[in-house]
């Protein structure tokens, strides 16, 4: 599971970053399953980082501290779950005629 870090929501004030915007992307073969959600954070002087001073690497962490073991085994449960359904559709499209 790839984790990406789409955009950061901060203070005017004072750079403190509010909300991180991710998604997550896992492949298998031809399909790609992705999810999108975003996170809150509520910083204190002990844990500022000037935001010109993160890095992706960086705010990853903050993500994966905050979701613990579970909640990234969950997400990643969840892509996979996807992956499972695009490569065994339960419902597929089509007309049994050609023109």
């Amino acid at each position: 599971m790839k984790i990406i870090i789409n955009t950061l929501e901060r203070k005017v004030d004072n750079g403190f970053v509010t909300t991180v915007h991710w998604s997550s992307i896992k492949t298998s073969g031809e399909h790609t399953a992705s999810q999108y959600g975003t996170e809150s954070f509520e910083a204190t002087e002990s844990s500022f980082v000037p935001f010109d001073q993160l890095t992706q690497e960086m705010v990853i962490g903050w993500l994966k501290n905050r979701w613990g073991t579970e909640g990234l085994t969950a997400k990643e449960a969840a892509l996979d779950a996807q992956l499972a359904v695009l490569a065994n559709p339960p419902v597929i499209t089509g007309l049994p005629w050609s023109d």
